[in-house]
């Protein structure tokens, strides 16, 4: 005849009362992060993600305009970028700028295109594909945002220095 096996309770008033498991609240009620939960909020170590979901069809600087020569590039760029991390690619160089008050674009058809569709989306990142070149969107954490093809540096044209 087999016996239902009963834990032992201790009778040591010195030993701790077994650990309970952790629910899902639990952690939060108490203000500590498991050491596997994720980062939520990433950092510049985590590889770039470029995303394509808010690219802008309706202005001048469309992907729908693109060259075959164009669009090769634009590849060659998001390969480049998602085999860096967000520190080494938004880092300010001569290839990336950040713009972070669109107020001060000279382009007014720029920051009205970003009051009507981006609910007013204040700061850009730039990179620099060539001479005119550009491509521009919007760095949340670790994912570049694509926006426009600026193919005749109109977005943020730059001052002409010594003139």
């Amino acid at each position: 005849m087999a016996k239902d096996k009963q834990p032992r309770t201790s009778q040591n008033p010195y030993k701790q009362a077994p650990k309970q498991p952790r629910t899902a609240g639990s952690t939060a009620e108490h203000g500590k992060m498991p050491s596997t939960a994720p980062n939520l909020m990433g950092d510049d170590s985590w590889h770039v993600r470029v995303r394509l979901h808010r690219a802008d069809h309706g202005s001048r600087w469309s992907l729908l305009g693109m060259s075959p020569d164009e669009r090769a590039a634009l590849l060659t760029l998001i390969q480049r970028l998602e085999e860096t991390t967000a520190r080494e690619a938004f880092s300010p160089n001569q290839n990336c700028q950040m713009y972070p008050d669109m107020s001060r674009c000279p382009n007014t058809d720029v920051t009205r295109r970003l009051a009507e569709h981006y609910q007013g989306l204040d700061s850009l990142v730039r990179f620099r594909l060539d001479g005119t070149t550009r491509v521009y969107g919007a760095r949340e954490r670790n994912e570049f945002h694509f926006l426009w093809w600026d193919r005749d540096h109109e977005v943020w044209p730059s001052q002409l220095k010594h003139t």
